[in-house]
Formats: C-alpha cells, structure tokens, sequence
C-alpha cells in the first residue's frame, strides 16, 4: 500500500499509467537522438550563419567590433574593491604573512616541548 498526498485541485492516479487521451504509442523505428542527420536539401547551420548580412553599427574605437556585440564589456580594470575594507592591499597580506609564520613557528615549538 502507498501513501498518496493530494493538494486542492489536484488529481491521484493510482496503477500503471502509460498514456492520456491522444498519446500515441513509441515507434520503434524512431532513430535515436545521435543519429540524426540533416535531410538533403536543408540548410546547415554553418551555411545560415554565413548567409547571415555583417554588423552595420561602426565598430568602437581601439576595437574591431560594435559596442553591441562585445566591445568595452566586462568588468572595469583594477581591483577596486580592495580600498574599500583594505584586507587585500600589499601591507595586509604582507602583515597576516608574518603572523601565520609566528603561529607556525610557536605550534612547532609547543610540539618540540610536548615531546621532549
């Protein structure tokens, strides 16, 4: 036995469900998804993209490109965002450096005493 939850507006099929009204049956000559080729005639991708008509916005300058599709995005330069809290300036690193290596340095020593 099972345990069915319900919710207002909602519909329980208890058994073997294997199609609703107006489901056809799987063929078993339907090809797999990999075999599936492009019927003669039909365009290529390929092809459709070089039919396709160039940009005819002006491209930016410093770039071969329109501000449409791709030039000056991104992200700004530099890193910013390391002056506003200062956690990551040259000075900050250097110092977190050198307490590390204090902590290292007094763990290895405690060890030594331990063990001695």
């Amino acid at each position: 036995m099972e345990h069915v939850t319900v919710h207002g507006g909602g519909q329980a099929i208890v058994g073997n469900v294997t199609g609703g009204p107006g489901a056809q049956p799987k063929s078993e000559e339907q090809p797999d998804a990999k075999q599936l080729t492009y019927a003669p005639g039909e365009t290529l991708p390929s092809e459709i993209q070089a039919q396709r008509q160039p940009c005819r916005s002006p491209a930016v300058r410093g770039f071969q490109v329109c501000r449409m599709h791709g030039a000056g995005g991104g992200a700004p330069k530099g890193n910013c965002n390391a002056l506003k809290h200062g956690r990551y300036t040259s000075k900050a690193i250097q110092s977190r450096r050198c307490l590390n290596m204090v902590a290292r340095i007094a763990r290895q020593k405690l060890r030594e005493i331990d063990l001695g």
